[in-house]
């Protein structure tokens, strides 16, 4: 039955987000109806058309003006020919362009082609085709068109401007302006309404992106629900985006942001060029293996930046990284579009501020979002790492061996995540912070009162234990007071694990009562990730060497064993993902930073007053 419930689950997701891509690919449709355009379209951006296959029929040069421009020119030119054969070909070449005009697959005018129409040897024809070169070509560029299809027939490959008519209200849609519209974001209706390409896209980039939002290590402060449709609608923001962008050139400034924010949210942001790479393939996007490249590269530098975001302690290097990683992929864009020089260094430049200024904006509205959602951002670490925060100075005022204590678990949970692999920051934070609610009841606890267990001997052990159960709810309350993120919560809640207080234990034991462990084990929950599950090692670890009477590297490697032993013993790691490899270099970290702290001193001769 759950198994049912969790595929029509699925189910649901995709259909959801089947229909929002349908529902939004509708605006996008083009005017036309049955092959007949139902308004006028102007073109938005510059159009780079080329022939289609079918067009070697139609002329090339067919209007009065070019043609009595060619005619002109080459009637010029036959009067400054030094060769009079070749200036008497050039004089029949031009009555012959007069009276005929050229077709596509005419031009260049080759050899063959003058000595078969103009009956020449083959010597003149190779001379006259050797004078034509550069005069009698396809342009490339048509200044004021009256319209596409009038472009194409006067060059093969055309770049159409800015405001040239693409097609007129009533016209029947042609080849060339179908192209045209397809350049524009276009989609043109066919019998199935949308193409076959649209549809691929509708039906399989939701199956996709579910997959990899199951798949993907999705930040909790987001979720997965929210990282699918996240990839949902920026399928859609690519297709506007490309739609209503008139300057191309700015097109990949929402692919910086994106594949950012992508890498920001999933920590296998590497999946996000999944979606762009479906929306180009389904729009048929004109990119040259330069912006190929780019795309691969952002992807690349992005989920390298996403990862050393969380870990660097100041944004200013991380955001210069983002700055010179997009200046060299959009300089890798300009020049793959053409544009050469100084010019070229210039769009780059300019471009990367804007592309710069929306990443900015995007990530620093999702750190906003996590900060709001109680989970650890850049910003969240800048301010707990500051020692003058509130809770810090007061563990420092108030419980100052607490304190003392903190800063070696931090120590040594730091090295021990960096070791194993985790987030050495989170690791740090958490030790700092994790004995919080000492601030409460600090003289009952034998780091900062060498008299505690005094004021314990009055006590009996179950109210003993309930001042040693009240740190860790004064912890969290206080968590909550100050917002604490919620990966900072886990180590308050967690760092003892459901392990027993073995001392109470006993002492209640000797007094004759009959109790069970289970009325001396902290409630728990169990630590789960790498970081906490160090903490609550480290924990253990730091205080039972401290006790040692003698504190040899021999003595603290052999207790720091037996703890992580016992403690994996007691089920305290069923949760954790540390494995057996983890807990080995855990406990050589461990050994070697406390061997260090607790190093033995050279004895002075005089004692201590020399």
């Amino acid at each position: 039955m759950k198994g049912i419930r969790r595929y029509s689950y699925y189910l649901a997701l995709y259909l959801a987000g089947a229909i929002l891509l349908f529902a939004g690919l509708m605006p996008l449709k083009a005017p036309v109806k049955e092959g007949v355009f139902t308004q006028s379209v102007v073109s938005d951006r510059n159009l780079y058309l080329t022939w289609p296959s079918s067009s070697e029929g139609r002329l090339l040069i067919r209007d009065e003006i070019r043609v009595q421009d060619y005619a002109e020119r080459l009637s010029r030119m036959a009067s400054v020919v030094a060769d009079s054969r070749v200036a008497s070909a050039l004089g029949r070449l031009s009555a012959y362009i007069r009276q005929n005009g050229l077709y596509a697959h005419e031009v260049p005018l080759t050899p063959e082609i003058l000595q078969d129409y103009l009956d020449l040897d083959k010597e003149v024809a190779q001379r006259l085709a050797d004078v034509l070169q550069g005069v009698v070509d396809k342009p490339t560029w048509v200044e004021r068109p009256a319209d596409v299809n009038s472009v194409l027939s006067v060059a093969q490959s055309v770049a159409v401007p800015v405001g040239t008519p693409v097609g007129v209200q009533g016209d029947r849609l042609q080849s060339v302006q179908a192209e045209a519209l397809r350049l524009m974001g276009y989609w043109i209706p066919t019998r199935w309404l949308l193409p076959s390409t649209h549809w691929f896209l509708v039906l399989m980039l939701p199956v996709l992106w579910l997959l990899v939002s199951w798949w993907s290590d999705v930040l909790r402060s987001y979720g997965k629900v929210f990282y699918f449709a996240f990839g949902i609608l920026s399928a859609l923001g690519f297709m506007y985006f490309y739609r209503f962008s008139g300057l191309l050139m700015i097109f990949p400034l929402w692919l910086y942001a994106y594949v950012v924010l992508s890498n920001k949210l999933s920590r296998n942001g590497l999946w996000a060029v999944l979606i762009p790479v479906a929306v180009f393939g389904a729009l048929q996007v004109p990119f040259n293996v330069y912006a190929w490249l780019a795309l691969f590269m952002t992807v690349v530098f992005a989920h390298r930046l996403a990862q050393r975001l969380f870990t660097y302690e100041t944004m200013v290097t991380a955001w210069s990284l983002v700055f010179l990683s997009m200046f060299s992929v959009q300089l890798l864009w300009v020049y793959g579009s053409g544009v050469r020089g100084f010019q070229g260094l210039w769009y780059a430049f300019t471009d990367t501020l804007v592309g710069l200024v929306a990443t900015l904006f995007l990530v620093f509205l999702a750190f906003w979002w996590e900060d709001r959602r109680g989970f650890l951002t850049p910003f969240g670490i800048l301010r707990l790492s500051n020692l003058r925060h509130p809770l810090l100075q007061g563990l420092a005022m108030e419980a100052p061996g607490t304190y003392h204590h903190s800063v070696v678990l931090s120590q040594m949970t730091e090295e021990a995540a960096s070791a194993v692999g985790g987030n050495k920051v989170l690791a740090r934070l958490g030790a700092l912070y994790h004995d919080i609610g000492k601030i409460k009841q600090p003289e009952y606890f034998i780091e900062n009162n060498p008299d505690a267990p005094k004021l314990h001997e009055r006590l009996s052990p179950s109210l003993s234990m309930l001042i040693l159960l009240s740190h860790v709810k004064e912890g969290l309350a206080l968590a909550d007071k100050y917002r604490l993120p919620d990966s900072i919560r886990e180590f308050i809640a967690s760092h003892h694990g459901t392990g027993v207080a073995s001392f109470f234990y006993h002492k209640a034991k000797t007094q004759g009562k009959e109790v069970s462990s289970e009325e001396f084990r902290y409630p728990g929950p169990l630590p789960r990730g790498k970081e906490a599950s160090i903490l609550m090692l480290a924990d253990a670890c730091e205080a039972a060497v401290r006790s040692l009477p003698e504190k040899t590297e021999a003595a603290i490697g052999a207790t720091v064993k037996n703890i992580i032993k016992a403690r994996l013993d007691d089920g305290q790691l069923s949760e954790s993902s540390l494995s057996c490899q983890d807990l080995c270099l855990v406990e050589r970290s461990f050994v070697r930073i406390l061997a260090g702290l607790y190093h033995p001193r050279v004895q002075y001769p005089g004692g201590a007053e020399q």
